[in-house]
């Protein structure tokens, strides 16, 4: 049975094994996110809207790791 950390670890590591920098960072920002966005409607009591910006910020790191995939599976 793993432990909670070896998941992490496991989610975290590429193809190769390797730690990917590109999925803490984006695990990061999705929990930044999501936190924030989640106290600020508890505090305001009611859905508050998420930024456009903060969206497009979100596509493009999403955008940038398919390419990513794409450019690593290509090159294979």
């Amino acid at each position: 049975m793993k432990t909670t950390m070896e998941k992490l670890l496991e989610f975290l590591q590429d193809d190769t094994g390797a730690l990917s920098s590109y999925r803490l960072v984006f695990l990061l920002w999705s929990f930044c996110l999501v936190g924030a966005w989640g106290f600020v409607s508890l505090a305001q009591k009611t859905l508050v809207p998420v930024d456009t910006s903060l969206l497009h910020l979100t596509a493009v790191l999403v955008g940038g790791k398919l390419v990513q995939n794409f450019s690593e599976s290509t090159n294979k």
